[in-house]
C-alpha cells in the first residue's frame, strides 16, 4: 500500500500507479473493491493524482500508538535496552528494506532494532510539534 497527497492537501491511500509518458503519480484507493451479490468485484476505477514528492510506501509496521509507518515519515526510536542509543530520522527504502536515516546519513534498520518507534511527522509536512 502507498499514500500520496493531492494538490488540495488530502492524503490518499491505496495502490500506486505511475504513468511512464508524463511521469505522473496516482493513488487507486483499495476501497474501490466491493462485494456484488457475494462476489468481489472492482468498482469504477477511481484514481487520485498525487504529488510525486509526497508518495511513500507502507512499511507494514506501526508505532507504539498504532500509527502505520510509511516511507518518508519522521520517526523517533527510543532505545529499550541498556546502552542503547535513541535515534531520529526519516524512513527510507534502501537495499530491499526500510531504514531510519538521520540528518548525517547514519542509518539503522527500521525492523531489527529493539526500541519503541513513534511517528512524529513526515518529510512532506514536517515535524508534528505536539
Amino acid at each position: 500500500m502507498f499514500r500520496g497527497k493531492d494538490a488540495d492537501g488530502r492524503w490518499w491511500y491505496g495502490n500506486l500507479i505511475q504513468t511512464l509518458s508524463k511521469n505522473e503519480y496516482y493513488i487507486h484507493p483499495q476501497v474501490n473493491i466491493f462485494k456484488n451479490n457475494g462476489h468481489i468485484t472492482n468498482g469504477p476505477l477511481v484514481m487520485h493524482r498525487v504529488q510525486e514528492n509526497s508518495v511513500g510506501q507502507c512499511t507494514e509496521m506501526k508505532d507504539v500508538n498504532g500509527v502505520e509507518i510509511y516511507e518518508l515519515d519522521y520517526v523517533k526510536r527510543t532505545a529499550m535496552q541498556p546502552g542503547g542509543k535513541d535515534f531520529f530520522g526519516s524512513v527510507e527504502y534502501m537495499d530491499g528494506s526500510f531504514w531510519i536515516v538521520d540528518c548525517e546519513g547514519d542509518a539503522i534498520s527500521l525492523g531489527t532494532e529493539i526500541g519503541e518507534l513513534i511517528v512524529i511527522g513526515n518529510v512532506y509536512e514536517g515535524i508534528d510539534e505536539q
